[in-house]
Parts: C-alpha cells; sequence; structure tokens
C-alpha cells in the first residue's frame, strides 16, 4: 500500500476472503495510514439490507462462494467487519446505507 494516501478505496473486495485474511489486510493498510487516510470499505451486508429478500438473496450468494467459488470468502454482517476493523485500531467515522440498492460505505480513520 502507498504510505501516506488521501484515501483507500476497497469496493467489495473484503467478502472475497476469510476473517483472519481480512483482519491481515486491514492491519496492512492500517500501517500505511497517517491522522489523514480515509478508508473507505464498500459493501453489501448481510445485516443492512433494506428489505429482507435482499438479505436472503446475500445469504444464498454467501453459500455459493463459500461451497462452490473459492470455499474462503462470504458476505459478512457489517457487525463482523466492524469487529476486525476495530480489532486492528480502527475508528469508524462514517456509516453510509442504502448506497444504490443494496451497499453500505463505511468511512474509518485512524482516530
Amino acid at each position: 500500500f502507498t504510505e501516506k494516501a488521501d484515501a483507500i478505496l476497497m469496493s467489495q473486495f473484503l467478502d472475497c476472503f476469510s476473517e483472519w485474511q481480512i483482519e491481515m489486510i486491514l492491519r496492512r493498510i492500517r500501517s500505511a495510514m497517517s491522522d489523514n487516510t480515509s478508508l473507505y470499505i464498500l459493501e453489501s451486508f448481510i445485516d443492512r439490507q433494506r428489505f429482507q429478500a435482499g438479505m436472503f438473496s446475500l445469504l444464498n450468494i454467501s453459500l455459493y462462494f463459500t461451497c462452490l467459488a473459492n470455499g474462503n470468502s462470504k458476505m459478512y454482517q457489517s457487525s463482523k467487519i466492524k469487529s476486525i476493523a476495530n480489532k486492528v485500531g480502527l475508528k469508524l467515522a462514517r456509516q453510509t446505507d442504502d448506497i444504490g440498492i443494496v451497499h453500505t460505505l463505511l468511512e474509518y480513520r485512524l482516530s
């Protein structure tokens, strides 16, 4: 990662990895961040869906990823990603739900 970047964007990226891999990715990003860096995570979280059908669809996509695609990734609840980010020392600055149809944008800072 480029050190001292103003912004880092991960769009529908973290759901491709297991929880321990996500932790390692976020640790690397955190070490490259400055006090002025924002980390943006754009994901379609299971628990942030406006409609039950959206949640159901994401649960089934998750099953596909886990069983057929690579056996490693899945669709996460926002609470899981937030917990991992908190564990590595990132602070949630802002959450924006209902972007497009299914997405949530999390903005993280060092403090």
